[in-house]
């Protein structure tokens, strides 16, 4: 992986990123979502590298991979959790047709997320987001 910006030197930093990079990916390659202090904890890197390293992820030459992310449920309003997938892994909500219910529209698209993901947390979230999009028409 090659690294850059205006503090980087190669001759320090290169090995170290690259490494926690590889860290990092290891423990989010099974899309669990994972708050930046529980990354920490498993990896033993601080925070705020964590942090990069997940937005380097999105980056083409990191492997273009998706970043979801929410606010944790339950929790303090400002803890947000993160979920690792391979690029292309978006979803996107379809194009009304003129006429249609938006919400029941919103529904159908979540239900069809939720067998097409497999994944029943990332369903719940792209549900949530349909309901919220349908109740502000």
């Amino acid at each position: 992986m090659s690294h850059r910006g205006i503090t980087f030197d190669s001759s320090l930093d290169e090995v170290r990123l690259n490494e926690q990079s590889v860290r990092v990916y290891r423990l989010m390659r099974d899309q669990d979502w994972r708050s930046l202090g529980e990354i920490s904890g498993e990896t033993g890197d601080p925070e705020a590298s964590i942090s990069a390293r997940l937005r380097d992820f999105r980056k083409a030459e990191y492997g273009g991979f998706v970043m979801n992310r929410r606010r944790r449920v339950g929790a303090m309003a400002g803890l947000w959790e993160y979920q690792l997938q391979p690029a292309g892994a978006a979803v996107t909500p379809p194009k009304l047709k003129s006429g249609r219910n938006p919400f029941l529209e919103g529904l159908k698209f979540a239900a069809k997320t939720v067998l097409k993901a497999g994944d029943f947390h990332s369903a719940k979230a792209a549900l949530a987001v349909e309901l919220r999009k349908a109740a502000s028409r």
